[in-house]
C-alpha cells in the first residue's frame, strides 16, 4: 500500500510538463518544417527552370518555335519565349525569360540568326517564400542560363531573329552573360 502511494506522488508533479514543453518547442519545430518545404519547393523550381532553359534553348537552334499558341505576338523567339516559361511551371513564384543571339559563346547579344551563331536563353526565377522569416540564397532569386550554337537558318525571316526579353523586377538582373 505505501509503495502504490509512493509511486502516484512521484507521478503527480510531472502532470502536464509535456505539453508545456511542446507548446515551447512547437514553433520552433514547426518554423524548421516550414523552412524545409520552402527550400524544397525553391529548389523544385530552380530545377525545372534549369530544364526548361535546355529543352528551350535546344528547341530554338533547330528552328521549334511552336510551343505556344498562334496567338502570341512577337516573333519566333517570343513563342519559344513562352515554351520556356510554360515549361518551367514554378511552384511558387514569377519566371522571366531572355533570349539572345551572339556571334559566338560568351559574346555580346545582337548578331543576327545564322547557323553557327549561338541562342543564349536566360531564366529568371523569382521565388514567393511561404514563411517571411526563411532566408534565401540571393533574396530567392535564381538564374539559368544555357547557350548552344544554332543549327538551321532555313525558315523565312530568320535573319530578323535577335532577342526577345521580359522585363525582370527591380530587385532582380540577368546573369553576366546575359547582357
Amino acid at each position: 500500500m505505501i509503495a502504490r502511494l509512493r509511486r502516484r506522488r512521484s507521478r503527480r508533479p510531472d502532470t502536464g510538463a509535456s505539453a508545456v514543453e511542446f507548446a515551447l518547442l512547437a514553433p520552433v519545430l514547426f518554423l524548421i518544417l516550414f523552412g524545409i518545404i520552402d527550400y524544397g519547393i525553391w529548389f523544385a523550381d530552380s530545377i525545372s527552370a534549369r530544364q526548361a532553359v535546355r529543352d528551350g534553348a535546344r528547341q530554338g537552334v533547330v528552328e521549334n518555335f511552336a510551343g505556344c499558341d498562334s496567338s502570341t505576338t512577337g516573333g519566333d523567339l517570343a513563342k519559344l519565349a513562352c515554351s520556356v516559361k510554360k515549361a518551367m511551371e514554378p511552384i511558387s513564384g514569377t519566371t522571366y525569360v531572355k533570349i539572345s543571339v551572339a556571334a559566338g559563346p560568351g559574346g555580346a547579344g545582337g548578331a543576327t540568326w545564322k547557323v553557327g551563331n549561338t541562342l543564349r536563353v536566360c531564366a529568371i526565377t523569382q521565388h514567393t517564400a511561404l514563411m517571411p522569416l526563411v532566408p534565401f540564397p540571393a533574396d530567392g532569386i535564381s538564374r539559368t542560363m544555357v547557350e548552344m550554337p544554332i543549327e538551321q537558318a532555313a525558315a523565312a525571316g530568320a535573319s530578323g531573329r535577335t532577342g526577345y526579353e521580359d522585363t525582370p523586377p527591380a530587385v532582380a538582373s540577368w546573369a553576366p552573360g546575359c547582357t
